[in-house]
C-alpha cells in the first residue's frame, strides 16, 4: 500500500463518511451542499470513476473560491491532488494546501499535504527533500488525529533511516510504530500497515545484526494466517528470510528462497525488493563461490539502476565485485565500463543520500579510488596507446588555436569593413542595419486620422528634442504627455514605425550615441557605462547588445577606431 492510500484511509476517517450514498448525480451540481459534494467525490472515487469523481472535485473546489471558505477550500486542493497524476501539478495543488492551512488550529493540514510530499520526494529517491517534508509535517501535526499521524510519519522517516543506513535511529522509530499497531489492533483493523511495520521492524534488526530478533518478526510474517501465501507481503517476508538464510550459511535454502520471492515481485511497483533479491541472490553466490552467477545478478541490480535511477547505498557493493572479477580474467573493457557505471552510482548516492549519512562516504569513496588507480596504472602499460592518444589530442588543440586564429582574423576584418561603411555618412538616418521589425499588416489601426496626425507630429518633436535620453521614458508616460491612452500610441508606433515602442525608444538612443560619438571627443572618454546611461540605458549589456544589433560592431570598437582616426 502506498503512503496516498495511508492517508487517504485518515480522510474516510476524519469525515466518517456513510459511503452508500446511492442518489443520482443531478445536472446542477452547484445547488448541492458541501458535504452532499463529498459524498459524492469519495463514492465516485472508490469506486475508481475518476471522470465523475473530477467533476465533484472541481464543483466542491469552485463552491469554496466562491464562498472564500479556507476550510473547504483547502478540502477541495486535497481532493483534486487525490486524482492528479501529474507530478507537478500534484505538488502544486499540495502547495497551495500548505500556503492556505499554515494558520490553521486542530486541524490535520497542512500535516497532511507535508506528509504527501514527502511520500513522493521518497518515491523519486529525493531523500533530503523527502526528510525535511516530514520533519515540517510533525511541526504542524497539533490536528484532531495527531497521534496516528504522528505514527505515520515515524514509520516513513523511520523506513527512510533504514535505506540511508542510519539503523539505530531507524530502529527507535519503527519500535515505537509497532507498539502503536499493537495496541491499536491493527493485524485486525488494518492488516496491510500491521505487516508493513512488522517487516520494517524485521528488517531494522537485520540492518543493526540483531539477526535473532529479525528472525523472530520474520518468522512472525511469514506464518501470520493473514499474509496469504505467495502474496505481496509473504514474499517480502519470504525474502527477508532468505537474506537471513545467506547471512547463517545456509546458502542453498537462501538461494530457494530468495529466487522465490522475486519471481512474485513486479518490475514497475516493487523495484527495491527486487534489487535486494537480486543483490543478496549475488551475494549469496559469491560466497558460495559460484562466480559467474554472482556476477549475472550483481549484472540486474545494474539493470534496474539503469531503468529507475535508483539504488541504495546496501546494494552498490556489488559494482566492485563486478569490477575486480573483469580485472582477474583481465577483460579491461569491462572492467573500465563498470568502473564508470560505479561512478556513475556514486554521483547518486552523493546527490542523494551522503548529504543525510556522512557515513557512506567512507565506506564507498576508498575503493573508487582504488579501482580508478587501477585503471591508470592498466592504461599507462600501453605506450602505443598512451602515444597515439597525445598525437591526437596536440593536432587537436592545434587546429583548434589555428580555428579561433581565423576566426578571429575574419572577424576583425569584418568589423572593419562595417566601421567604414557606417562612418563615411553623414548621419545614422542613412544606415540600413537595424533591430528586428515586427511585422504589421497593411490595415486599418481604427484609430480616427487627426488622433493619428497628433501622435506623430508629438513623435516628432519627441525626436527632436532627444526627450528619449530620459531613462524614465515609458509607453505610459510618453501617453500621457501626448494627452492620449497606451493603446493609441502603441498601435501607431507600431503601424508607422514599424516596430515596437521598447525598439523604436532603444533606435533613437543607439543613433544618438552615434552621432555624438562621431562629433564629441570629451564623450567618447567615457566609459561603455557611462554613456549607455546618458543615452537612456539603464545597463552597459543592453546598450552594447542593441548597438551591436543596429551597427554591427560594438561601441568599444566603434570608439577606439575613431580614435584612430583623429589620432592619425
Amino acid at each position: 500500500m502506498c503512503f496516498r492510500d495511508y492517508i487517504f484511509q485518515l480522510i474516510l476517517g476524519v469525515f466518517a463518511l456513510p459511503f452508500l450514498y446511492g442518489q443520482a448525480i443531478s445536472d446542477s451540481l452547484n445547488q448541492k451542499a458541501y458535504e452532499e459534494l463529498q459524498k459524492g467525490f469519495f463514492t465516485h472515487y472508490l469506486q475508481k470513476d475518476t471522470v465523475q469523481a473530477k467533476l465533484y472535485a472541481q464543483v466542491y473546489f469552485n463552491k469554496a473560491g466562491k464562498d472564500k471558505d479556507q476550510t473547504y477550500l483547502v478540502n477541495g486542493y486535497y481532493y483534486k491532488s487525490l486524482l492528479e497524476n501529474n507530478d507537478e501539478k500534484r505538488l502544486n495543488l499540495l502547495d497551495s494546501i500548505i500556503d492556505i492551512s499554515k494558520g490553521f488550529t486542530n486541524k490535520n493540514f497542512p500535516t497532511i499535504s507535508y506528509y504527501d510530499k514527502g511520500a513522493y520526494y521518497h518515491k523519486h529517491g529525493q531523500f533530503k527533500l523527502a526528510l525535511d517534508n516530514f520533519l515540517k509535517a510533525l511541526t504542524y501535526n497539533k490536528g484532531t488525529n495527531k497521534e496516528y499521524l504522528e505514527f505515520l510519519l515515524n514509520q516513513a522517516i523511520g523506513i527512510l533511516k533504514i535505506e540511508i543506513d542510519e539503523n539505530e535511529e531507524a530502529l527507535v522509530l519503527i519500535k515505537s510504530c509497532w507498539q502503536y499497531v499493537v495496541d491499536n489492533n491493527f493485524r485486525e483493523e488494518n492488516p496491510e500497515m500491521y505487516f508493513n511495520v512488522l517487516h520494517s521492524l524485521a528488517n531494522s534488526y537485520r540492518k543493526i545484526n540483531f539477526l535473532d530478533s529479525s528472525r523472530v518478526y520474520t518468522r512472525l510474517g511469514l506464518i501470520d494466517e493473514n499474509t496469504a501465501r505467495g502474496g505481496v507481503n509473504y514474499n517480502k517476508f519470504l525474502l527477508l528470510n532468505g537474506i537471513l538464510e545467506s547471512y547463517a550459511s545456509n546458502y542453498e535454502e537462501a538461494e530457494n528462497q530468495l529466487l522465490q520471492a522475486i519471481s512474485k515481485f513486479n518490475n514497475k511497483t516493487d523495484k527495491r525488493l527486487l534489487s535486494a533479491g537480486y543483490y543478496f541472490l549475488g551475494k549469496t553466490y559469491l560466497l558460495s563461490n559460484n562466480d559467474e552467477k554472482a556476477i549475472l545478478y550483481y549484472k540486474k541490480v545494474d539493470s534496474l539502476f539503469e531503468v529507475n535511477n535508483d539504488i541504495l547505498p546496501e546494494h552498490i557493493g556489488g559494482y566492485q565485485h563486478i569490477i575486480k572479477y573483469y580485472k582477474e580474467n583481465k577483460n579491461i573493457e569491462g572492467e573500465l565500463a563498470y568502473t564508470q557505471k560505479l561512478i556513475t552510482v556514486d554521483s547518486f548516492l552523493n546527490k542523494n543520500y551522503r548529504t543525510l549519512n556522512k557515513e557512506i562516504i567512507k565506506r564507498y569513496e576508498i575503493p573508487k579510488l582504488v579501482e580508478g588507480r587501477d585503471i591508470l596504472i592498466g592504461k599507462l602499460k600501453n605506450d602505443k596507446k598512451q602515444s597515439r592518444f597525445y598525437n591526437i589530442i596536440g593536432f587537436g588543440i592545434i587546429f583548434l588555436i589555428l580555428g579561433i586564429a581565423i576566426f578571429q582574423y575574419k572577424k576583425r576584418r569584418l568589423y572593419k569593413k562595417r566601421f567604414l561603411e557606417i562612418i563615411n555618412r553623414e548621419s545614422d538616418n542613412e544606415i540600413k542595419r537595424e533591430l528586428p521589425k515586427r511585422k504589421v499588416k497593411e490595415e486599418s489601426i481604427e484609430i480616427p486620422q487627426d488622433t493619428i496626425d497628433d501622435i506623430l507630429e508629438k513623435l516628432q518633436v519627441f525626436e527632436k528634442n532627444g526627450e528619449y535620453i530620459n531613462v524614465n521614458v515609458t509607453l505610459h508616460s510618453l501617453a500621457d504627455n501626448f494627452g492620449t491612452n497606451n493603446s493609441y500610441l502603441s498601435k501607431v508606433i507600431n503601424h508607422y514605425k514599424k516596430t515596437s515602442f521598447s525598439t523604436y525608444i532603444k533606435q533613437l538612443r543607439v543613433a544618438y550615441a552615434f552621432n555624438r560619438l562621431k562629433i564629441d571627443t570629451t564623450f567618447r572618454k567615457y566609459t561603455v557605462k557611462a554613456i549607455g546611461q546618458t543615452c537612456g540605458f539603464k545597463t552597459a549589456e543592453s546598450f552594447s547588445k542593441t548597438f551591436f544589433r543596429v551597427y554591427g560592431i560594438y561601441p568599444s570598437y566603434f570608439i577606439k577606431q575613431l580614435e584612430k582616426i583623429n589620432s592619425g
